[in-house]
């Protein structure tokens, strides 16, 4: 399937419309001392929540996986590349704020 330049256009917009409304990680780590998985935006902030609230994949992965995270997607997306396993920050920043991994 090939792509039309309005597309393309399109798609890049939202991706500048992202950028204006959601600040980007610039950093991730598993702080393996307490079971979390940290993540630093490009405001200064720094989250964090246990593995144990997020998939079954990571809550089961030992820490030598679970430390090989990944930022990727312009910073909106995690990866960790031998688990094969993914998360899309902004969702997951809604979960811990407002969803099923809030307090």
């Amino acid at each position: 399937m090939e792509l039309s330049e309005q597309t393309i256009d399109a798609a890049l917009k939202r991706g500048q419309d992202l950028a204006k409304a959601e600040h980007r990680a610039v950093g991730a780590r598993l702080d393996a001392a307490r079971g979390r998985l940290a993540i630093e935006f490009d405001n200064g902030v720094e989250m964090s929540t246990p593995i144990s609230l997020l998939s079954p994949t990571l809550a089961g992965a030992d820490n030598k996986k679970l430390a090989d995270v990944r930022l990727e997607g312009g910073g909106y997306d995690l990866y960790w590349p031998a688990l094969d396993e993914g998360l899309f920050i902004p969702e997951l920043c809604a979960e811990i704020t407002y969803g099923k991994l809030a307090a």
